[in-house]
């Protein structure tokens, strides 16, 4: 979704030369709370490398290491404001949280 700000893209140079989209995977972005897909597209290959869903967004955190060889720059794809995602995931991940179903490795507190 093109303008949503909860959008980000990264791109590596290489090589090899690959984008990096996360994004909402519901295209409504008043539903809440949020899946996330996190795509790595490498230039010049027609299917994506990876492409996966994920229902926190520290798990979709886990992704961009694996398939970049040098660190990213993320940026709003809405606006080009580069973004920490790792400074938003806390934020994107409390609206997902309820007593039941906190993972330990969120850090959050359980009530």
């Amino acid at each position: 979704m093109a303008d949503d700000p909860d959008t980000f893209v990264a791109e590596q140079i290489g090589p090899p030369h690959r984008h990096f989209y996360i994004s909402p995977e519901n295209s409504d972005p008043e539903a809440y709370p949020r899946w996330w897909r996190f795509v790595c597209e490498e230039e010049g290959v027609r299917e994506p490398v990876r492409s996966t869903v994920e229902a926190w967004f520290f798990e979709i955190l886990r992704y961009p290491p694996e398939f970049a060889s040098e660190p990213l720059i993320w940026r709003r794809k809405c606006n080009q404001q580069v973004v920490s995602l790792e400074e938003l995931q806390a934020a994107f991940d409390r609206v997902r949280a309820r007593p039941d179903n906190v993972p330990e490795e969120l850090g959050l507190p359980r009530w």
